[in-house]
């Protein structure tokens, strides 16, 4: 269950593990919610804990990596005064998900 002191949440990938805020996590469940197949996604961010990372599988992290990359496609880098245009972690979860498709882990 969710706390309010709760101020991340770490990601665990294959390759690397990511930490976005609460503020991103909070964004990210708004944006898979009614997307087919994000059920256990969303779970599992709901869920999201300080003791474990949170871990999907291939598909999971695959339907991830559409949606973050949506988002940042959607709002950009960075805004005209070079502040982040998404919460902290989105970006690097992007790439992050960009690295695990370039490496065919999604395969």
């Amino acid at each position: 269950m969710m706390t309010e002191c709760l101020d991340r949440v770490r990601i665990a990938l294959s390759r690397s593990e990511v930490v976005i805020s609460w503020a991103a996590l909070e964004a990210l469940l708004e944006r898979l919610e009614g997307v087919g197949g994000a059920g256990r996604i969303i779970d599992e961010f709901r869920n999201a804990g300080t003791s474990r990372p949170i871990m999907l599988n291939a598909y999971e992290n695959a339907l991830l990596s559409r949606i973050v990359g949506n988002w940042v496609d959607e709002v950009g880098w960075v805004d005209a005064a070079g502040e982040p245009t998404a919460p902290a972690g989105v970006h690097e979860l992007r790439n992050a998900l960009e690295d695990e498709r370039s490496y065919g882990v999604f395969d």
